[in-house]
Parts: structure tokens; sequence; C-alpha cells
């Protein structure tokens, strides 16, 4: 018997992350006796105290004590069938997974948990970086092993393949939210609440370097008589990084032109958030930040992306509208902030939906993993 597991149970889910935007709300799913799932096959875990004081009133979540994540998986691997990581562990901690628990797994990738350096006990100087190779090689051919790895939506699903390999068995499974399609739906009907005439433009979506906010911001900076307004959230910030960003915004951008936002958004206001803005930049080359892109795509946000990244990759193959980021040195301010036209909006694969279409999703999964339809 495992001091973290009682018994036997269909699905053992592991929350890695101490994100509360979207673990808890698998939880909330699983446990909705509306949503046509059975709580008694679930059992969630999580080390992070934040996740777990969101979690704590349903009787199938448990507190364990951090042990890493290769222990926690060979500890309670063998009381489930299925055993659902939520978020990629690295290759330190993927190698020393007992083998025979390898094909039980369900890897929910974050994006930038594939594209992350390898951090753990190692730092990239020469004296290890032949190791560090052999170790990123048996990462790979571990995760392939896994029984299916699952992302948010089509770069996700990319990003996976880039990485993997196009053999690799994928669906997307979106963490749901308490937002319904019809309110969604109402939400995008209303208008924006700012001034028509102030062009609102969001530079990242958090403290994360890949962010490249000075490099943008440094871009911008031209358009400041101009009628725009930049936000720049900074949650999970790395303070160092935070201060350097508000030592350049404080110097550069005058007349309260460029907000840095750094309180935590409830999903609810967040939506309406992103609903008004009018332009998003993204420069990071890897998945990350899909919650935000989705939400702007539904509200048919233009998006200016690096174009050798894998989020702009996604958008072409889904037929959306982009522009890349290189492109910002050398448009005018009229190019800039122009409309654009969004095809085949309906059945957009970048789109945000409500939680039933998210419901179904992870129904079907855990349909095909019961009836052996992943191959």
């Amino acid at each position: 018997m495992s001091k973290y597991v009682d018994k036997h149970y269909k699905y053992i889910h592991i929350f890695f992350h101490d994100d509360i935007k979207f673990n808890p709300y698998v939880v909330y799913m699983v446990n909705d006796p509306m949503a046509g799932f059975n709580p008694d096959e679930h059992y969630f875990l999580t080390s992070k105290q934040k996740v777990y004081e969101e979690i704590k009133g349903y009787k199938n979540t448990a507190l364990y004590d951090y042990i890493e994540p290769c222990e926690i998986i060979n500890e309670v691997a063998p009381f489930c069938d299925w055993l659902i990581i939520h978020a990629i562990p690295t290759a330190w901690d993927m190698i020393r997974i007992n083998p025979e628990y390898i094909n039980k797994l369900v890897l929910r990738s974050w994006g930038h948990d594939i594209s992350r350096e390898i951090y753990h006990h190692f730092q990239p100087i020469k004296n290890i970086y032949k190791l560090i190779i052999k170790l990123k090689k048996r990462w790979k051919e571990t995760i392939r092993k896994a029984r299916i790895i699952t992302g948010d939506n089509v770069t996700d699903i990319i990003n996976i393949k880039n990485v993997f390999g196009e053999n690799v068995r994928t669906m997307a499974t979106q963490y749901p939210t308490d937002i319904t399609e019809q309110q969604l739906d109402e939400d995008r009907k209303t208008e924006k609440k700012h001034d028509k005439n102030i062009t609102y433009v969001m530079v990242g979506h958090s403290g994360m370097k890949v962010n490249n906010h000075i490099k943008i911001l440094k871009m911008l900076e031209k358009w400041q008589n101009e009628n725009i307004k930049i936000f720049i959230p900074l949650s999970y910030v790395h303070k160092p990084y935070e201060n350097k960003i508000k030592k350049y915004v404080a110097k550069r951008w005058k007349n309260n032109k460029a907000e840095i936002v750094q309180k935590f958004i409830p999903y609810k206001e967040y939506v309406r958030f992103i609903k008004e803005m009018d332009i998003m930049i993204f420069d990071g080359k890897i998945s990350y930040a899909l919650g935000n892109i989705k939400l702007g795509v539904f509200f048919k946000n233009k998006f200016f992306l690096n174009e050798k990244g894998v989020i702009y990759q996604g958008f072409n193959e889904t037929a959306n509208p982009v522009t890349p980021t290189s492109k910002l040195n050398k448009m005018s301010y009229k190019e800039f902030i122009s409309p654009v036209t969004y095809p085949n909006f309906e059945n957009n694969g970048m789109r945000v939906h409500g939680k039933e279409y998210c419901f179904n999703e992870w129904k079907e999964l855990f349909y095909k993993l019961d009836n052996e339809k992943i191959q």
C-alpha cells in the first residue's frame, strides 16, 4: 500500500505546477455532477499548497510532501490504470521512472515543459555537455513510450511532434474553466469599453523572459505620441527580470502610456481584459501563453508573433492572420493598427472554447484509454 494512495483507481492525476488558473478546474470538472464523469474513478495529488487550497474540499484530492517527480510517479503508478501527469517531467526525472510504468503515463504538456533546457542537477558547462545531450536523447526515447501526450490545441500538437516525431501519439485536451460557450458568445458580442480612438496593446502574458519585453517595447517606442496604451502583465515573474522591465518602462515610457499589470486576475475578469486588447504581441519561440492567445483569437485581436516560433506555425496551419514581430521596426503606425479578418471562425483550431467543449475532449481521452483506442 502507498502512503499517498489508499486504494486502486482508474485514473490518478498529479499536478506538478503551482498553477491555480487551470489545474483546479480539472478537479471541478470531474466532480461536477452535471458533467458526466465518475469522481470515484479519479484521484488528484499535488505537493503545492496553493493548489491544494483550491481543491481540498473534494474527497478525491490529497496533498503530499514534496518528493522528486520520478519518486511520486514510481510510488503511485502501481495503484492506477492510467497516471495523468499535468506537466512533462524533466529528462532527469523521466529516465528514473520505472520502465514498467511508462506505458500507463498520460503526459499533459504545458508547452514550455518541452522547450525548456534541462536544469535539475545540471548546468550547461563544457565538462558535462555530452552528458546533457545523451540525457536529452534518453528523455525523448522515454517519452515516446508513454501512452499518449496531450496538449492544449494545435500549437501544442505541432510542438510535441516537432520534438518527439510525427509518429508520437497525441490529442488535444484543453483545460476547462468555469465559462460556458454561451457566456463567451455574450462577451464577444459586447462592445469594448475603452475609447475606440486609443489602441490597446498587450506585450507578453507574464514575467517569463521568453516574452522579450524590452526588445518589443523598444520597437514600440516610436509610437508613444500616438493614441496607444501598452499593457505588460508580469505575474509569475522572476524578480530581477521584473525590476529590469520596471526600470526600463519608468525611464523610457512617459505619460502612463505603458502600464505594468501585476495582480492576479480571476479568469472571468481576465477574459474581459483580453477582450479589451486590440493587439497582442508574443515574441517567444516556444509554445506558451496559449490560454491568452486562444482568447485573443476568439475576440479577433490582431497578433504579432515570432516567425521562428511554434505558435506562428500554429497560426499558419489554421489559416489565422498573423504578422511577424520582426516587421514592427519597419511598419508605420497605420499599418500597425490596421484591422485583420479571421476566416472560418467557428471551426478555428486556435480559439478558446467553453467548458462543455473541454469536457468532451477529456471524455474522449478517457474513452480511448479505457477501450484501447490509442495504439
